[in-house]
């Protein structure tokens, strides 16, 4: 397997495919992708298979019926799907089902075999058919579980409150319900039976429009005092026009820097975009920019390798339960290799249902992995492999075989604490058997296992994913579901462009609350059906109380063999993870290398050596008294929203936390707030110089003198608001922020909810010049 170019084992894979569909009567053959089903389809009629169709989601529904009713009365031989096949297809003719790839667990491998043989006395039969040694060693272990009736758990997602919400609005349409009695309903599903208690408040006081809620209408009335809830008009239209769990999705327009339009790009695809990502469409090469509504813009990259495969968003990932078999798997074949037993073929042969040239291609990439490397990374000792690209740079691959969606969540966490550690770029590329970073920035691969811990995962990933790319996408698609945003209203469907132009003006009005239950549930989608937060905990949990233990492994000059398929996937599935200073950094000096060639070196100083001894000069913040010092040293900081120049990169206790301190050194007098762009703090002794040096002199307006005068010592916007219901909420606000830039006003203290307080001041006065 490892021993003949791609191509001439692709050539032989199909071939021995062509073998196999002529001496059956009617095969079916699953990919893993629609695209690599379509090739599938190609390879075979160019062999002379002329009765073989294709069968996917992408296609329309004209087609689909067509082939599946020519499939029944068996006139077409084979027929290749990605997974449209998988259920209801229970067709007698079917004799032999074909897998390509890793099917990726127990569950779904049965799931496919077991389309064949639906005949009296007939047995399903499948083949798995395979050319990559990682996967060999994956559906290996997924024969012998199958013998076994090893099937992975099933995983019931718990505590969704987007369908409590729905839920609740169709209680509500029946009958007025207490509150208590409410909550006991629902947690007799087992769905909501550990919900908890102010979380089911938190839905009602959402659905009422209650106090942070105020700018979404309600869909139930609900008296906080009273304990009860009831129907509002109007709500039994909404609730069954815009009923149901499944998300509306539709194509992205590609917009290019020219206006022109370049093609169309699937949700899927999008969501795992970063700005700066490259990809290929309609055979030109195009970097990611930006995205708004249903709208990608993107400009020209010609020349440029793309950095995300066209097939981003297909991958299936494999389960949690078969990783650690597959984990388990390699210990076994660590113990076996070092006994070398003469039977050693025949027995993996019968064991894991292979033949014997696969039972050889295991002992050779195992053997060679032992030889080469001088360990096996399996269920009780991981590896952190350090390697050196041709480039120079450093990536350091996480033998992590707990499958991609596990991998998703800890490699984020990882590749977060070494952006904060090194403060560069670095890249992310996750297989189901490991992921690599990548960073210009060296730094001690021996470090790395202490960087991320099980209390600090959530609150990592959390910040991670904040203003991505999925979690726009995540936040309509639960906003939707909760009612926010719907998708029909009185009768006539609202559009996905308008939907999501909707969801993006709420996701920054709602982005920053605390509890807010439709932000909550987008984390937790993310966190738990897009990655699994779950599953990963139980990884670190295992690796800190020394249940599983990490290697680390420095750069010897070669790449372990296990290494190879990560290393090669990073050449053509990388995501940027990069904020917009630090790339402007990186372009500055790719200009000054133009210019100056290698004599740029004598003008700089070591990256490295100069971040590290910064940021370790600045410290970190792990209590109150910490943020005054930490200001002192870096200037002025934005507090209680995690964007711009913020505190939090530098903080290591939770963003609540935090804001706590914050609020309490806010009200103490120790930090006060001056404007630049927006409003940042300081600590007190220092904010006069500041303001001074950045007073502004602007012309009041009538309605900025209006707004003035009804700023006491401590007032909220929606108190000016009230006493000025002429003016509109916009016109109060920019009047605020202008107020705020000539130091008229200032802000004097923060509820609990993170809304500010205003109050009147002087403006600062101007020093004297120096002499």
């Amino acid at each position: 397997m490892t021993a003949l170019p791609t191509e001439v084992v692709s050539s032989m894979m199909y071939d021995k495919l062509k073998e196999l569909i002529d001496e059956h009567d009617t095969t079916l053959v699953f990919t893993n992708t629609r695209s690599g089903a379509e090739a599938v389809v190609y390879k075979l009629k160019e062999r002379g298979l002329e009765s073989v169709e294709v069968h996917h989601s992408s296609l329309g529904k004209d087609i689909r019926l067509d082939v599946e009713e020519r499939l029944k009365k068996g006139l077409i031989k084979c027929v290749v799907s990605s997974t449209s096949l998988e259920l209801g297809i229970d067709i007698g003719s079917v004799d032999l089902v074909c897998q390509i790839g890793s099917p990726k667990s127990v569950a779904k491998g049965l799931q496919r075999i077991g389309r064949s043989g639906h005949s009296f006395g007939k047995v399903a039969m499948g083949r798995l058919i395979v050319f990559d040694p990682d996967d060999l060693s994956e559906c290996a272990v997924m024969c012998r579980a199958a013998h076994r009736s090893d099937i992975d758990r099933v995983g019931i997602p718990e505590n969704c409150l987007d369908v409590l919400s729905q839920a609740v609005v169709g209680m509500s349409i029946d009958r007025r319900w207490g509150v208590d009695e409410a909550y006991r309903v629902v947690q007799s599903s087992y769905c909501f039976h550990n919900l908890p208690y102010d979380k089911f408040i938190g839905v009602l006081r959402y659905l009422g429009s209650k106090e942070e809620h105020e700018n979404v209408y309600s869909k139930i009335w609900y008296d906080e005092d009273e304990g009860v809830f009831g129907k509002k008009k109007g709500a039994r239209m909404i609730y069954f026009m815009n009923l149901g769990t499944i998300p509306e999705e539709s194509n992205y327009r590609v917009i290019t820097s020219y206006g022109s339009v370049a093609g169309e790009l699937s949700e899927k695809f999008v969501e795992r975009l970063s700005p700066g990502d490259v990809f290929v469409l309609g055979g030109r090469s195009l970097e990611f920019v930006r995205s708004k509504g249903m709208t990608a813009y993107v400009k020209e990259a010609n020349g440029r390798k793309p950095t995300v495969p066209s097939w981003a968003g297909e991958m299936l990932p494999r389960s949690f339960d078969l990783s650690m078999d597959v984990a388990r798997f390699r210990k076994e074949m660590s113990q076996l290799i070092d006994e070398n037993p003469p039977d050693i073929l025949p027995r993996l042969s019968e064991e894991f249902d292979i033949d014997e040239g696969s039972a050889r291609s295991l002992v050779s990439y195992f053997r060679e992995q032992k030889a080469v490397a001088g360990f096996i990374p399996d269920i009780d000792c991981l590896a952190i492999e350090e390697y050196i690209d041709p480039s120079g740079n450093q990536r350091l691959i996480f033998h992590y075989p707990f499958g991609r969606r596990v991998n998703d969540a800890l490699s984020r966490g990882y590749a977060y604490r070494i952006t904060a550690a090194t403060g560069s770029n670095v890249s992310v590329t996750i297989t189901d058997d490991d992921f690599m970073i990548g960073t210009t920035h060296r730094i001690d691969v021996a470090q790395v296992p202490r960087m991320l811990g099980t209390r600090d995962l959530e609150p990592v990933l959390r910040k991670a994913i904040k203003d991505s790319e999925i979690f726009k996408l995540r936040f309509r698609h639960t906003a939707a579901r909760s009612f926010m945003i719907l998708r029909n209203y009185m009768g006539r469907p609202i559009s996905v462009n308008r939907q999501q132009v909707r969801s993006t003006y709420l996701l920054d009005m709602l982005r920053d609350m605390d509890n807010e239950p439709v932000i909550e549930e987008t984390y937790r989608e993310i966190l738990e059906d897009d990655m699994d937060i779950k599953n990963a905990r139980v990884v670190l949990e295992m690796i800190e109380s020394g249940k599983m233990g990490v290697r680390a492994v420095p750069f010897t000059g070669t790449p372990s063999p296990f290494a190879h398929s990560v290393i090669l996937a990073g050449f053509s599935d990388i995501v940027l993870m990069e904020d917009r200073s630090a790339l402007l950094k990186e372009l500055h000096r790719k200009v000054l290398e133009r210019a100056l060639g290698d004599s740029v070196r004598e003008f700089e100083f070591d990256a490295d050596a100069v971040t590290q001894y910064f940021r370790a000069k600045v410290g970190r913040v792990s209590s109150e008294d910490d943020i005054p010092k930490l200001l002192m040293k870096t200037g002025p900081l934005q507090v209680l929203r995690d964007r711009g120049r913020s505190i939090y990169p530098y903080c290591d206790p939770d963003k609540k936390d935090v804001d706590a301190w914050v609020r309490d050194l806010i009200r103490k007098g120790a930090l006060r707030t001056v404007f630049l762009d927006e409003a940042y703090a300081v600590p007190a002794e220092i904010a006069e110089e500041y303001a001074a040096a950045t007073v502004r002199e602007r012309t009041l307006s009538e309605a900025d003198a209006q707004v003035l005068e009804h700023i006491g010592a401590r007032t909220l916007l929606s108190e000016v608001k009230d006493a000025l219901p002429d003016l509109t909420d916009d016109i109060i606000f920019r009047s605020v922020r202008k107020l705020e830039s000539m130091y008229l006003v200032e802000r004097t203290d923060v509820a609990e909810n993170n809304r500010w307080y205003f109050g009147r001041r002087e403006p600062p006065k101007t020093p004297a010049p120096r002499r």
